[in-house]
C-alpha cells in the first residue's frame, strides 16, 4: 500500500449526510437504491476522505444496458472508508476506517427507506486497517492492519452487528526493501473456500500466513507461501473452479500462480509473470487483481504505468499476458467487473475519476467506453 492518508487526529464520525437535500425526483431516488435489477447496478465506492475532498462512502447507479452512470450520492459520512464489503443480503455494508494509529471497523445497515444508517462500530485492534472480508456463513469478519502488521477476526451476531470479542495474530519480520518492508504490513485477508483457514498476505515480510479457525477464533499462524525477497505481496484471488490461486506482488510487479492443497491449505508456486511491458522501466506498483467467473481471464492494475494487464488462463491455469490497456486516469488502486462481466470499472485514485470500460466476454479484452465520473480519491469499488 503506497498511500495511507494519515489522519492521526481524526475520529471516525459516521452518519448519513444530513447536509445533502433529500432526493425529489424519480431519477434522484434511483441513485439511492441498493437493490440490483436487470439494468441498474448500484456501485458502492470507498474513498480516502479530507476536508476539501471526499466525505465517506458513495453510491452510483450504472445503467448496464446503456453503459452510463447516474449521479453520485454520498450515502454515509465516515473517515477513510478505504475498503468495503456487503453481506449476502445486501442489507449491511461494512467498512474499515483506515486511520493511524486508531483504526476502526464500521457497519451500516440499509433500512426500509433504502437509507444507510450506522449499525455498529468497533475500535480496531490495529493501525491502518486496509482490507476486510466476510466468511461464507457471515459469522466472522476479518481485517488486515497495514501499519501494525497484524490481522484480526471479529465475530458477528445474528443481525450482522460487530461483537467486541476479537482474536488477533501479530506478524513479525522485515524484507529487503528498507522503505516499504521495514516491518510487517498485513495487506489482505481471505478465508479459504472450505472456511478452515484465514489467509493473510503480508507485504512487509514477503509471506502469506494461514490461520486455522477454531470456533470462530484464530489459531497459531503457519506459512502458506513464502515469496521471493522484495516481492511485496499485496492481494490474491482464488480460481473459481480449480485448486489454484493467483498472488499479486506490489513491489516486484509480478503475478505468481500457485496450486492450493485443500487438505493442508498450503500454496505451491508454479508460474511467475510480469504485470508490465518489457520496455517499461519507470516506477510502478501493482494494486488489484480480479478473475472472471469462468476462470478464463485474469486482470491486474498497475499504478504508475496506469494500466490494466489482462491474462488468458490456460486449461492448466497458467497465465499468458494478452493485452495491457490504459486506465484513462492515474493510480488505478481498485477495479471491478460487473455481474454480467460486460463492463469493467476502474477507480483512479490520483486523478479523482472512475472510468468505465466495455468488456468482450469471449476475448476478455476491454475498451474504454468514453464514460467516466469524477470523485475525490476513489479507492474501492464493490456492488
Amino acid at each position: 500500500m503506497k498511500s495511507i492518508h494519515f489522519l492521526c487526529t481524526a475520529i471516525c464520525v459516521f452518519a448519513l449526510s444530513c447536509s445533502q437535500q433529500p432526493p425529489t425526483s424519480e431519477t434522484a431516488q434511483a441513485q439511492n437504491t441498493s437493490v440490483m435489477n436487470d439494468t441498474h447496478l448500484p456501485i458502492f465506492i470507498g474513498t480516502y476522505t479530507s476536508p476539501e475532498g471526499s466525505r465517506g462512502i458513495y453510491q452510483v447507479n450504472l445503467d448496464t444496458a446503456n453503459g452510463t452512470f447516474g449521479e453520485v450520492a454520498l450515502i454515509a459520512e465516515t473517515v477513510n472508508p478505504s475498503y468495503l464489503v456487503l453481506n449476502r443480503e445486501r442489507s449491511i455494508l461494512y467498512t474499515v476506517n483506515e486511520n493511524v494509529p486508531d483504526g476502526m471497523i464500521t457497519a451500516f445497515e440499509r433500512n426500509s427507506g433504502d437509507q444507510w444508517t450506522p449499525a455498529s462500530a468497533l475500535s480496531n485492534v490495529g493501525s491502518a486497517p486496509c482490507h476486510l472480508t466476510l466468511n461464507e456463513n457471515q459469522s466472522l469478519i476479518a481485517v488486515a492492519n497495514y501499519v501494525s502488521g497484524n490481522v484480526v477476526a471479529y465475530p458477528l451476531d445474528a443481525t450482522g452487528s460487530l461483537l467486541d470479542e476479537a482474536s488477533a495474530g501479530q506478524h513479525a519480520g522485515a524484507g529487503p526493501n528498507t522503505e516499504r518492508q521495514e516491518a510487517p504490513h498485513a495487506h489482505f485477508v481471505q478465508f479459504s473456500k472450505d472456511g478452515r483457514w484465514l489467509y493473510a498476505v503480508d507485504l512487509g515480510i514477503d509471506e502469506i500466513k494461514m490461520y486455522p479457525l477454531d470456533n470462530g477464533r484464530l489459531g497459531d499462524a503457519r506459512t502458506a507461501l513464502r515469496l521471493s525477497p522484495g516481492d511485496g505481496p499485496r492481494h490474491f484471488v482464488f480460481h473459481p473452479v480449480m485448486d489454484m490461486a493467483y498472488v499479486l506482488n506490489e513491489l516486484s510487479n509480478t503475478v505468481i500462480a500457485v496450486r492450493v492443497d485443500q487438505a493442508s491449505g498450503q500454496f505451491t508456486a508454479f508460474d511467475r509473470q510480469s504485470t508490465l511491458p518489457e520496455d517499461f522501466s519507470e516506477h510502478s506498483q501493482a494494486a488489484a487483481i480480479k478473475i472472471s467467473k469462468d476462470g478464463r481471464f485474469l486482470y491486474v492494475s498497475n499504478r504508475g504505468h496506469q494500466s490494466i494487464a489482462i491474462y488468458a488462463l490456460a486449461e492448466d491455469g497458467k497465465p499468458t499476458l494478452v493485452a495491457i490497456t490504459t486506465t484513462e486516469g492515474a493510480w488505478p488502486r481498485d477495479f471491478m467487473l460487473t455481474p454480467n462481466e460486460e463492463h469493467l470499472l476502474v477507480a483512479n485514485e490520483h486523478s479523482d475519476n472512475i472510468a468505465l470500460f466495455d468488456r468482450d466476454v469471449a476475448t476478455g479484452l476491454i475498451t474504454y467506453s468514453g464514460q467516466q465520473l469524477s470523485l475525490s480519491k476513489p479507492v474501492c469499488l464493490i456492488y
